[in-house]
């Protein structure tokens, strides 16, 4: 799905689809009204990096696309034939990162490409971070630094920075 807009057309004979009940099951689905497959409406997986340093978090500034010229934690989706640490070696700070430990799971209702599971990873450079093309600019931010809450581009973010407050930093190797 591309949009927040609930498929129309069944993805598999393209028939027409309807909500419905199903037994035992709380939920409306979206139904095929020829084949009758269940079409579900899972989010996307999307990973980021919570990127730390020195008692400090990277931010990346959006230069294009969705939200362009807000703060946001690089990473992206998952594609189909990758895993979330592949995800993230296409990360867009310039830089490799060393994975530790995963900080979180959030929902994102509805983001520009319908709703996401984004999950966080803690990490720390491997080298010097720098904008890409699709980042204006990074910047390392302390706890009490962070930009205000309406200058990032998606809610799990600071739901993501909110935790990551309350952690001791991260040891140095």
């Amino acid at each position: 799905m591309i949009t927040d807009k609930p498929l129309r057309y069944c993805p598999y004979c393209g028939s027409s689809l309807r909500r419905s009940l199903l037994p035992g099951d709380p939920r409306a689905r979206l139904v095929c009204t020829s084949c009758d497959a269940i079409i579900y409406e899972n989010p996307r997986p999307v990973v980021a990096a919570v990127i730390e340093e020195g008692g400090k978090v990277l931010l990346a500034r959006r230069a294009k696309g969705a939200r362009a010229g807000r703060w946001d934690l690089p990473g992206g989706f998952v594609e189909l034939d990758e895993t979330a640490e592949g995800a993230l070696a296409r990360e867009e700070v310039g830089c490799e990162i060393r994975l530790h430990e995963v900080l979180g799971v959030f929902r994102e209702a509805a983001g520009t490409y319908g709703p996401s599971l984004n999950i966080h990873i803690r990490a720390s450079p491997l080298g010097e971070p720098h904008p890409t093309d699709e980042v204006s600019e990074v910047g390392w931010f302390g706890p009490d630094e962070l930009p205000p809450a309406e200058e990032f581009a998606f809610e799990n973010d600071i739901a993501a920075l909110e935790r990551w407050k309350a952690l001791p930093p991260l040891e140095e190797p």
